[in-house]
C-alpha cells in the first residue's frame, strides 16, 4: 500500500496505517458480522430443536394410535369352549358383568345349488331369462312347498343367449348381485366347481332361512335353461346342496334363532360366533377390565408428560440468551404447547349420557402443564359409567334402536348425539327433515349433514343416533395436522431454511462492504500521508534556509 511505502522510507506520518484501516472497518462491521454469525447459530439451532419436536410428537402420537387399536372395553368377553363358541368384545360395550350359560342345537347354513355337471366351462347354458329372487321355503327339499319373498332383499335377473357358456353365466350372475348388507357381503355367490372330472356351477346364499335362492325362467327360455338352472317353489332342476337354516340356541334357558352364526345384537358390544353344536351347556362371560385399562391410562400420561416436557425445555425462558432453550419465545411452539394442553380439557360429544372430558378418568393438568393419573378418580368413574373410557379409546357410531341402524356420513356430519323422531310420515334428525329412497333417509344440512340412516321398521317414532370421535382420535388427528408437509412446524422450517439460506447472501454484501470500507480508508489515508509529506519537506527546507543565516 502506498500510505506504508512512504511511512517504511521516512517521508511519511511513520503510523502503521494498514492496522489503522483495518480496525476502523472492523469496528464499524463488527456488530454486522456477529449479527449474521447469530443469526446462523440460532437457525441452525432452531432448525434441529424443530426436529427434536417432530420426533417428539411422531412418538406421541404412535403411542395414541397404538392405544386407539387396542380399543380396550371396561369388560372383557370370554368362552369356557372355544370349540363350541367364541364371545369377544366386538364394540362399545355395556358396563354389565355377563355370566350366562349356553347351548347351541343348530347352526346357520348358507343355502347352496347345484348344476348339473359339463365338460367345460365353455359349454353353453341356453338362451332365455333368469331371475333370481331370496326367501323362505316352507320345506326344506320338496317340489310342491311354497316360496315368500325376503322384501329386504332385491331380485335381479339375467339375460342368456344360445352363445352364453357357463363361465359367462358366473359373471353375470355375480355382475348383477346386489350388496345390500351393511358388512359389505354379497345377497349371492356364483362359482365354477371342478368335481375332479366335470365342472358344475354353485350358487350360494348368505346364512338363514330368509335367505334362501329362488331361480326362475321364464317361459321363453329354452329348453337347456328351464331343464338345468331353476330353483323355485315348483321347479327344482338345480340340486340343493345345503339347505338353508337359521341357528338355534338357548341363553340361560331362553331359546333364540339367529339367520347367521356371528351373532352381535345378543349383548351390546359383544360378538357370539357359534362354531359347533353341543348337548352340555358352556358358559360365556365378561368380567371387569379395570387393571388393563389403568396401565393403558398411565401409558398414555407417561407419553403425554414426555413430549410436554421435552417441547417445553427446548422454549424455556433463562436469565440471558446462551441459558434460553433454542425456540424460547417461538410463536409456533407456543401454539403447539396450547394444543397439547387443550386435549386435557376438550369435550368429546357423540357418546351416551355425554359429552365427556379427560378428568373424569382421573386425568388433571399441573401448574407446570404436565398431567397426573388417578386411579381411584378412574375406579369410581368406569363403576357408574363405562361411555367414559369408550370415549377416551373407541370411536362410536351406533343408535339405541335396532331397527335404525347409520350407513353413512360425509365430511360434514359433526360428531354428537342426535335424536330421531317421525313428524306425520317424515322423518327428522336433530330437527332436519330427512329426505327418503326407499328404507334409507338422509340429511341434507345441519351438524347431520351427509348422514344417512337405514330405518327397517317405520313404526318407530323415535331413536337416539350417537357418532362419536374418540379423544385418542382427536389427538391422532390434531398432530397429523401439526405434522403435515403443510402445516405449521413445516411452515416454520421452511421460513427458517430460507433465512438461514440468506446467510451466504449476507456475508457476501458485508465482504463486499468491508472492501469498500478498506478502499475508501486507504485513499484517505494515502492522501494524509501526501499532505504529510509535503509538509515534512516544508520543514525541512524551512530548517536548512535557517541554518544558512547561522
Amino acid at each position: 500500500m502506498a500510505t506504508e511505502v512512504l511511512s517504511k522510507i521516512g517521508i511519511g506520518s511513520g503510523l502503521n496505517n494498514t492496522d489503522i484501516i483495518k480496525a476502523i472497518v472492523d469496528a464499524e462491521t463488527v456488530a454486522e458480522k456477529e449479527k449474521i454469525e447469530q443469526d446462523e447459530a440460532e437457525y441452525e439451532s432452531k432448525i434441529s430443536a424443530f426436529g427434536i419436536v417432530k420426533s417428539e410428537l411422531k412418538n406421541f402420537q404412535l403411542v395414541c394410535q397404538a392405544l386407539k387399536d387396542v380399543g380396550p372395553a371396561t369388560h372383557v368377553g370370554s368362552s369356557s369352549n372355544t370349540n363350541t363358541a367364541t364371545f369377544t368384545n366386538t364394540g362399545t360395550t355395556n358396563n354389565d358383568d355377563i355370566n350366562a350359560s349356553l347351548v347351541v342345537s343348530g347352526l346357520a347354513s348358507a343355502h347352496s345349488l347345484v348344476s348339473g355337471t359339463v365338460s367345460s366351462t365353455g359349454s353353453v347354458v341356453g338362451s332365455g331369462s333368469l331371475t333370481i329372487a331370496f326367501g323362505t321355503y316352507s320345506t326344506s327339499s320338496s317340489t310342491n312347498d311354497t316360496f315368500s319373498a325376503n322384501s329386504s332383499k332385491t331380485s335381479f335377473t339375467v339375460n342368456t343367449t344360445s352363445t352364453t357358456t357357463l363361465a359367462q353365466l358366473r359373471d353375470l350372475i355375480n355382475n348383477e348381485v346386489s350388496d345390500s348388507n351393511l358388512d359389505g357381503d354379497k345377497d349371492l355367490t356364483a362359482s365354477i366347481m371342478y368335481d375332479g372330472s366335470d365342472y358344475v356351477l354353485v350358487l350360494k346364499a348368505n346364512q338363514g332361512v330368509a335367505n334362501a335362492i329362488s331361480v326362475t325362467a321364464d317361459n321363453s327360455s329354452s329348453d337347456a335353461l328351464k331343464n338345468n338352472f331353476q330353483y323355485n317353489a315348483t321347479n327344482k332342476t338345480l340340486t340343493q346342496s345345503v339347505a338353508a337354516a337359521d341357528a338355534s340356541f338357548t341363553i340361560d334357558g331362553i331359546s333364540m334363532t339367529r339367520s347367521s352364526n356371528t351373532i352381535n345384537n345378543l349383548y351390546a358390544g359383544y360378538t357370539l360366533q357359534l362354531l359347533a353344536t353341543n348337548s352340555s351347556a358352556i358358559n360365556i362371560s365378561a368380567t371387569e377390565n379395570t387393571s388393563t385399562i389403568e396401565g393403558y391410562m398411565q401409558e398414555f400420561a407417561d407419553a403425554y408428560n414426555n413430549v410436554y416436557l421435552n417441547i417445553e425445555a427446548l422454549s424455556q425462558a433463562g436469565t440471558d440468551l446462551s441459558s434460553s432453550g433454542p425456540l424460547v419465545s417461538d410463536s409456533t411452539v407456543r401454539r403447539i404447547q396450547r394444543t397439547l394442553r387443550e386435549f386435557s380439557s376438550t369435550s368429546i360429544p357423540g357418546y351416551e349420557g355425554g359429552p365427556y372430558s379427560m378428568s373424569l378418568l382421573g386425568i388433571t393438568t399441573q401448574r407446570d402443564g404436565t398431567i397426573t393419573f388417578n386411579k381411584n378418580t378412574f375406579k369410581n368413574t368406569i363403576t357408574a359409567n363405562s361411555n367414559v373410557v369408550n370415549s377416551f379409546f373407541t370411536d362410536v357410531l351406533s343408535t339405541d334402536n335396532s331397527s335404525v341402524t347409520v350407513t353413512g356420513l360425509s365430511k360434514d356430519t359433526v360428531a354428537g348425539t342426535y335424536a330421531l323422531a317421525k313428524s306425520g310420515s317424515d322423518y327428522t334428525l336433530a330437527g332436519v327433515t330427512l329426505s327418503q329412497s326407499g328404507s334409507v333417509y338422509s340429511s341434507g344440512s345441519g351438524d347431520t349433514n351427509g348422514m344417512k340412516l337405514n330405518i327397517s321398521d317405520t313404526n318407530i317414532t323415535s331413536a337416539n343416533i350417537y357418532f362419536g370421535n374418540s379423544l385418542l382420535s382427536k389427538i391422532d388427528k390434531s398432530i397429523g395436522e401439526l405434522l403435515t408437509f403443510n402445516g405449521d412446524i413445516e411452515n416454520r422450517l421452511t421460513n427458517l431454511r430460507d433465512e438461514l439460506g440468506e446467510i451466504p447472501n449476507r456475508q457476501l454484501k458485508l465482504d463486499s462492504r468491508i472492501e469498500k470500507l478498506t478502499q475508501r480508508y486507504a485513499l484517505q489515508y494515502s492522501a494524509m500521508e501526501g499532505i504529510v509529506a509535503g509538509l515534512k519537506d516544508t520543514g525541512d527546507m524551512i530548517t536548512k534556509m535557517l541554518e544558512k543565516k547561522d
